[in-house]
């Protein structure tokens, strides 16, 4: 279910940046290609959008070429997080992006994968320096909530087997910490399900619950 709610909320992100006139989408950290990509929501309302997608595993790009094959709009480029200065110096990357115009970036459920020791606010800023005015920086991040510590340990020992790093989970208070410097939109950093809804349904955000906090927010 988290899963389901994560892609409708990474779909009402990219097709609200579209529907304001963004045409230049960054998505870093992109992971395998599934239903509604980032280039299937923005080019039915912008046929001429240019989409970028970045990643480092050799998998998710063979998938992502396979897919994209034939498409002018978009672009699969190897890089890695890690590296901010490699991805926006990436001379693949500047032959499409032209970062004197609006740009979206992208950061879906990849900061937490991300230790402390390689501080993602100051990846987060380095992304976003050669962003200009009326760009955007959208995130999601896993929160633990009020979870006990052991069930947070016993998630993270799972995650330790399936990469060098593992998952940090960080509460809604260092979550938040990533957006300093932007102008977040309405209605703030909340689970991923309370984000500007497509139902009229009011939501109430439950930050006491393990979930997937996101947000949108502008350059200024």
């Amino acid at each position: 279910m988290l899963a389901r709610e994560h892609r409708a909320f990474l779909g009402r992100v990219v097709r609200i940046l579209a529907e304001a006139g963004v045409r230049q989408f960054l998505d870093v950290g992109t992971g395998l290609p599934t239903q509604e990509n980032v280039h299937e929501v923005v080019q039915r309302i912008a046929p001429d959008a240019q989409i970028v997608y970045v990643d480092n595993d050799p998998v998710v790009l063979t998938h992502a070429n396979a897919l994209l094959r034939g498409d002018r709009g978009t672009l699969v480029v190897q890089a890695d997080l890690r590296d901010p200065a490699g991805i926006v110096g990436h001379p693949d990357i500047l032959e499409v992006i032209d970062f004197d115009r609006p740009v979206a970036l992208l950061l879906m459920a990849i900061l937490p994968f991300i230790t402390d020791a390689e501080n993602p606010a100051r990846i987060v800023r380095e992304l976003s320096a050669p962003l200009t005015s009326g760009s955007y920086v959208a995130i999601s991040h896993f929160s633990p909530g009020r979870s006990p510590e052991d069930l947070v340990k016993q998630a993270q020992t799972v995650y330790a087997q399936t990469g060098p790093t593992g998952i940090t989970l960080r509460d809604r208070t260092e979550i938040v910490g990533l957006f300093d410097g932007f102008d977040v939109l309405a209605p703030g950093i909340v689970p991923i399900r309370a984000w500007r809804p497509e139902w009229e349904e009011e939501i109430v955000p439950d930050f006491t619950r393990p979930t997937w906090l996101g947000g949108v927010a502008r350059v200024p």
